[in-house]
């Protein structure tokens, strides 16, 4: 995305679902006794973010928002990013 000498900027949108079979992470070990939590199979994900881009310099940021990823959830999914980029 950096440029040698140009102005830009836009902005995007991300809208995904997703249907997961399986997650060890929350699921834990399926062929054993493990710590573990129920999944929500179907899981959604909603993108939000912006990009600059001055001379060299490329600068993009995004907030992220998903639906539970297990049954007992108290908060939703949330995180954000930042991204710098320089060409040289």
């Amino acid at each position: 995305m950096a440029a040698s000498s140009t102005s830009d900027w836009y902005v995007f949108v991300n809208i995904y679902a997703r249907h997961v079979l399986n997650d060890i992470a929350l699921e834990g070990n399926t062929n054993g006794e493990s710590h573990s939590v129920d999944l929500e199979n179907n899981q959604h994900v909603a993108v939000l973010g912006a990009a600059f881009n001055y001379n060299r310099w490329a600068f993009v940021v995004s907030t992220a928002i998903g639906s539970d990823q297990f049954e007992t959830q108290k908060d939703d999914t949330e995180f954000g990013s930042l991204c710098v980029t320089y060409h040289y």
